[in-house]
């Protein structure tokens, strides 16, 4: 099977050219709510009136930064999140669409799974969808949710 190839998650749809692994598959879909693009061209920011720069350290501390919907006709905005080891994420402003890049010694399955975790996140919040860190319990078709502050033994 050959790309585009469509997914779910967190209850969005997401595309993407290539496999990810750990993604839920699903029927292609003509819409889909995030497109994820690979490559080294996602250092190109020529296109955007403001960059963000984010590292995985201050990501998750985005109260920081001002998310409020931008007007498209007036500007064009991206977050860039770095991680370790050259691996990047590009996160248009609305959210929709992710670009990431990754040196070819990175392990592939932990940069997907960089992107299922707080890079998704933190487009969702984009989206207006605030995520929360917790640790959940399924008992008898029910879910306890264990929240607490980062650190706090959940």
């Amino acid at each position: 099977m050959t790309g585009p190839y469509s997914y779910t998650a967190y209850g969005l749809c997401l595309s993407s050219c290539i496999e990810l692994p750990n993604f839920s598959p699903t029927e292609k879909s003509n819409s889909p709510d995030i497109c994820v693009e690979f490559g080294a061209d996602c250092l190109d920011f020529s296109e955007f009136e403001h960059v963000f720069e984010l590292s995985y350290l201050t990501a998750p501390l985005i109260e920081s930064v001002n998310l409020e919907p931008v007007d498209a006709d007036l500007h064009k905005v991206a977050y860039r999140i770095t991680y370790w080891g050259g691996v990047q994420f590009v996160v248009f402003d609305s959210g929709a669409q992710i670009r990431m890049s990754y040196p070819a010694t990175s392990n592939f399955e932990d940069v997907a799974a960089i992107l299922a975790g707080p890079v998704l996140g933190f487009a969702m919040r984009l989206f207006g969808v605030f995520c929360i860190h917790a640790s959940v319990v399924a008992m008898d078709g029910h879910a306890l949710a264990l929240v607490a502050p980062s650190g706090g033994g959940k």
